[in-house]
């Protein structure tokens, strides 16, 4: 029996431990296991410059994607990141 995490658990993981970073409206930075991630929203779509949306992105969203609509969701968990937040978003203006 496996204990591989699912998709929509780390998701949940990566929210809670607050490594999902709002950075605009539509761009997020989040912290993944392996390496730190760019996400966007889109046009009513998702992109994330992982490799598992590279290649398997029109399956099914990746979890960083996942992590980054729970915390839409959730804007209280953002609170935590804030000053991060400002401070990413004033190096890309």
């Amino acid at each position: 029996m496996s204990t591989r995490e699912t998709v929509p658990e780390k998701a949940t993981r990566l929210k809670r431990n607050y490594r999902v970073i709002q950075v605009t409206e539509r761009a997020f930075m989040v912290i993944g296991d392996h390496s730190t991630y760019e996400v966007r929203r889109f046009n009513g779509g998702w992109y994330c410059n992982c490799r598992w949306t590279k290649f398997n992105g029109t399956l099914k969203p990746c979890s960083h994607i996942r992590a980054a609509e729970q915390a839409m969701l959730d804007p209280a968990c953002q609170e935590v990141v804030k000053p991060l937040a400002q401070l990413l978003a004033s190096t890309l203006n």
